[in-house]
């Protein structure tokens, strides 16, 4: 048996196979019909592949749940998926195509649309934004993502369509106003708590303050009367000299009537003892 081959595909994705008995296999004739079933497998093959790709393309732009579509250059919607439908409330496309694509802007939006948006796509072949679509039935202002695109002519570069992929942000935006009640009220809770926080601190400042004045004028009361005048001389400043010479007594017992009241009180440094008589209220700064 004698063997022709050809192959099928671009990229000799298979080939295809004749065989024969007869002695000047293959002819021209049959090299060139191998050639020609070859050429007409490849066709069938690019159009299986095609068309498959369109049934998944198709496919995902059914089911996916973003408002999908496209309008002639004067604004006519020439398709609109049924998410886009079922989200503005449309029920079949032809009532979708007696619109103009600026009426499924919400009214606050459309003049934006108008004078902003459509000429930016025009001009530069697309505008990604935030604008409110309307519902047809109801008026709920809709808040979408926008990305508006130019189709251009593949063979001409000229503008052919403008279409769309817009996502609803309905649920990103409750998400985002739960989070900000949320951290609102976690920043309620921190500032109350660290309000309380500090009212603790402060008495608890205030019950210590105030035993530590207790227990300082508990010690200061146990002075005899000339080393609580000793005490208070030395609280105003005044030198040995100067205490001795107001209470007309010797620099030597001003110094005795020192050491024993500096005893008394549990000090070492004079430092001490005026601070004690600070938080026995005896000394206000």
């Amino acid at each position: 048996m004698r063997v022709a081959t050809a192959p099928i595909g671009f990229h000799d994705d298979a080939i295809l196979i004749a065989g024969s008995f007869q002695a000047d296999f293959p002819t021209e004739g049959q090299r060139l019909l191998l050639g020609i079933g070859a050429n007409d497998a490849t066709i069938a093959l690019q159009r299986w592949q095609a068309e498959g790709d369109e049934r998944r393309f198709v496919s995902m732009v059914e089911r996916t749940a973003d408002f999908i579509g496209f309008s002639s250059l004067d604004g006519r919607p020439q398709y609109i998926n049924p998410s886009g439908l079922k989200l503005l409330g449309l029920g079949r496309m032809d009532e979708a195509s007696r619109a103009h694509i600026l009426d499924f802007v919400a009214p606050d939006d459309r003049n934006r649309a108008r004078d902003e948006c459509l000429p930016v796509v025009m001009r530069s072949g697309r505008w990604v934004g935030e604008l409110n679509f309307g519902h047809f039935k109801t008026g709920e202002v809709i808040p979408f993502l926008v990305d508006w695109f130019r189709i251009d002519d593949p063979r001409t570069g000229l503008p052919m369509n403008l279409a769309t992929v817009s996502r609803d942000l309905r649920a990103q935006k409750r998400s985002e106003a739960e989070l900000r009640k949320l951290n609102e009220m976690l920043e309620r809770r921190v500032s109350e708590r660290t309000a309380e926080l500090a009212e603790t601190g402060n008495k608890l400042m205030s019950e210590i303050r105030e035993r530590e004045g207790a227990n300082a004028r508990l010690r200061i009361a146990e002075l005899t009367p000339r080393e609580h005048q000793v005490l208070d001389a030395l609280v105003a400043g005044h030198p040995n000299k100067v205490i001795a010479y107001d209470l007309g007594i010797s620099v030597r017992t001003v110094e005795a009537h020192r050491a024993r009241m500096m005893e008394r009180l549990g000090v070492r440094q004079l430092a001490e003892a005026i601070r004690l008589s600070m938080m026995a209220g005896l000394l206000r700064l």
